[in-house]
């Protein structure tokens, strides 16, 4: 094993002392991340209501190989050139798998054959946890650039440990900078038409992170666009697999406040059943904005419709409880919540006002005409006797 290795880090230092490899090889390794990072990980039930996050094998092969590049990469001008890119992916990686643990067993294909043991024991002494491999990259990084005072002061400040830990992060992000703020919303928005799938779909979900943004007027200005973006991305025309969408989704949940009801309606006709899914959920959040709208007991403006609407669907598709419906609503006259004998009157003046006359014969209209009279007298609310007047208006097809 231990000659296997030697083996195979030689020849990545070979690859990335070629000159007319390193930059491709480079590339080609953080493309490869950046892909394994979307699902990095299988969350096992381990019973008993809790669950473990396992690591994937690929994005810890993908951090080792790219600090050997890291390590050995000539000429050292384009590394430098890279710098941003491998700093991106590696906190990505590090903020991915932060929380998971290394596989215990081996992953079988789904041909049935297993894959080859790579998280050996020594890996695991090496690095105590999956996040450890994007840690040990970074310090390669740091020290090949001749930046040893970051290692330094990530030393001091136990910074390496706090990457590995979830739990852990920095008490404060320092002073808002509205400019680059502004600089790098205005670059998300800009690069919502590339050509690149994945970087539309990074786009949507960089701007649906505004909802978690610290300056209310950011994203107030740019709630709007960020909303715009993501309903763009429900019909991207590249987006066969439905990832853009996906992504869509998730942004407008997180910009529930910011949306707009007649941007919606169309979200929950997806062909794709994971987006219906994500969809319903979406729908899901938007019940605390139906609460915060409907406080102090007022009524949706569509609510007289929709009663309407389920009384003929009601009245016409089960024609045989026609009466059993109306004599239900009739005892609800006699409720001690208003709200409730006012309903109760709509829809059952409601229902008797669609019944073609076949259906009128099967009615008890002594017993709910009396009761709707009685309504007309109610003591305590003026909205149950105007209830009680719109249903007895429906009632003149019973003369």
């Amino acid at each position: 094993m231990a000659n296997g290795i030697k083996q195979l880090l030689d020849a990545w230092e070979c690859v990335s002392r070629e000159r007319s490899l390193f930059l491709s090889t480079l590339d080609y390794l953080l493309e490869l991340m950046t892909s394994a990072l979307d699902q990095p990980y299988d969350v096992v039930d381990t019973g008993g209501g809790a669950s473990v996050k396992v690591v994937h094998v690929e994005p810890c092969q993908y951090a080792a190989a790219i600090t050997e590049v890291i390590k050995n990469g000539e000429p050292e001008w384009s590394l430098n050139e890279r710098v941003p890119m491998i700093l991106a992916a590696l906190l990505h990686m590090i903020s991915s798998v932060s929380d998971t643990q290394w596989p215990v067993v081996v992953r079988e294909n789904k041909d049935g054959s297993k894959q080859p043991l790579i998280i050996t024991p020594d890996l695991r002494r090496s690095a105590e946890k999956p996040a450890g491999l994007a840690v040990a990259a970074l310090k390669t990084l740091f020290l090949r650039t001749q930046s040893p005072a970051i290692i330094e002061d990530m030393n001091q400040a136990r910074g390496w440990s706090e990457c590995l830990d979830r739990e852990l992060s920095p008490d404060s992000n320092g002073d808002f900078n509205e400019r680059l703020m502004v600089d790098c919303i205005r670059l998300l928005e800009n690069s919502l038409a590339d050509q690149s799938l994945r970087i539309r779909k990074l786009c949507v979900r960089g701007l649906g992170e505004l909802s978690e943004c610290s300056s209310e007027a950011i994203s107030d200005r740019f709630a709007s666009m960020a909303v715009e973006a993501a309903m763009g991305g429900l019909d991207d025309i590249g987006d066969k697999n439905d990832a853009v969408a996906m992504e869509s989704i998730i942004a407008l949940n997180k910009l529930v406040s910011q949306t707009k009801d007649s941007q919606l309606l169309g979200i929950l006709r997806q062909e794709y059943a994971a987006l219906r899914a994500a969809s319903f959920k979406l729908f899901g959040t938007f019940s605390s904005i139906v609460e915060r709208e409907m406080n102090r007991g007022r009524l949706p403006e569509v609510y007289a419709v929709a009663q309407r609407d389920l009384a003929g669907v009601l009245a016409l598709s089960f024609p045989d409880r026609v009466n059993q419906y109306t004599l239900t609503c009739s005892n609800y006259f006699k409720c001690s919540n208003a709200r409730m004998r006012a309903s109760a009157a709509l829809l059952a003046g409601n229902i008797l006002g669609v019944l073609t006359p076949q259906l009128r014969a099967t009615i008890s209209k002594d017993l709910v005409f009396s009761s709707l009279v009685l309504l007309l007298k109610d003591p305590e609310d003026v909205n149950v006797r105007i209830a009680a007047v719109k249903a007895i208006g429906n009632l003149h097809d019973f003369s």
